[in-house]
C-alpha cells in the first residue's frame, strides 16, 4: 500500500479509521434501544460523562465528519493517480519517439541506395510513415496528459508526420528534408520525455515501478 500512496499513506489510513469509527458510532446510536450489543456499548460509553459527550457530538456531526474523512481518503488517491498517469504518459511518449528515431535512422541508411529512383523513395517513405502512424493517436493522448512545452512538442511531431504524408502523396520532394528535421526533433523529445519521467522518480507514488523501469 505504501508504494501506491507514498507520503500520503498516513492521511489515507486516518481517513479510513475515522470512517470506521463513525460507522460504529452511528450504528450504536441508531440501535442503542433495539439491539443488545449496541445497548451494551452505549451503556459502557455512558459510564463516563466525557465519553458520552464525545459520543453524542460525533453522532450528531457524523455526516459532516464522514465527508471530511472521505476527502482524506480520496484526495491523496487522486493526487497520486494524476502523477502516476503523467509518468505513464511520459514513458509512452519516450517509447514512441525512441522507436520513431530508430525506424527513421534505418530508413535513412537504406535511402542512400534509392537516390536514383524517386518513385521508390516515395514508396519507401510512405511505408515508414505508416509504421510511425500506428500509435500516433496514443501519442496525442499522452501529449494531452503531459501538457506544457513537451506536450506541445509531441503534438507538433505528430502533425509534422501527417504533413510529410501529405507531401509524399503529392510527390513533393521537400518531404525528405522535413523527415530529417523530424528525426532530429524526435530525438530531442525522446530525451526530454525520459528526463521528465525519471528526474523525480523518488517522489513518484509508484516508486517500485519507477525503479524497475529505470
Amino acid at each position: 500500500m505504501k508504494s501506491v500512496f507514498g507520503r500520503y499513506l498516513a492521511l489515507f489510513l486516518i481517513g479510513i479509521i475515522i470512517e470506521a469509527v463513525l460507522l460504529i458510532i452511528v450504528l450504536v446510536h441508531t440501535y442503542k434501544y433495539s439491539n443488545g450489543l449496541a445497548q451494551s456499548l452505549f451503556n459502557f460509553i455512558g459510564n463516563w460523562p466525557v465519553s458520552l459527550n464525545v459520543f453524542n457530538f460525533l453522532a450528531d456531526w457524523a455526516a459532516a465528519l464522514s465527508i471530511f474523512a472521505f476527502c482524506l481518503v480520496i484526495v491523496p488517491f487522486l493526487l497520486n493517480f494524476r502523477k502516476y498517469r503523467r509518468y505513464r504518459a511520459l514513458n509512452k511518449l519516450h517509447d514512441w519517439a525512441k522507436n520513431a528515431v530508430l525506424v527513421i535512422s534505418d530508413y535513412r541508411r537504406r535511402d542512400v541506395a534509392l537516390q536514383d529512383s524517386l518513385l521508390e523513395r516515395y514508396e519507401a517513405i510512405m511505408v515508414l510513415i505508416n509504421v510511425l502512424k500506428v500509435h500516433h493517436h496514443a501519442t496525442l493522448s499522452s501529449a494531452r496528459i503531459i501538457g506544457g512545452e513537451l506536450g506541445d512538442k509531441a503534438r507538433e511531431m505528430v502533425h509534422t508526420l501527417i504533413n510529410i504524408e501529405e507531401k509524399v502523396a503529392r510527390h513533393d520532394s521537400s518531404a525528405f528534408e522535413d523527415l530529417k528535421s523530424l528525426h532530429h526533433n524526435l530525438a530531442n523529445v525522446m530525451i526530454s520525455a525520459f528526463e521528465s519521467a525519471h528526474s523525480n522518480k523518488h517522489e513518484t507514488i509508484w516508486s517500485e515501478e519507477v525503479n524497475n523501469k529505470s
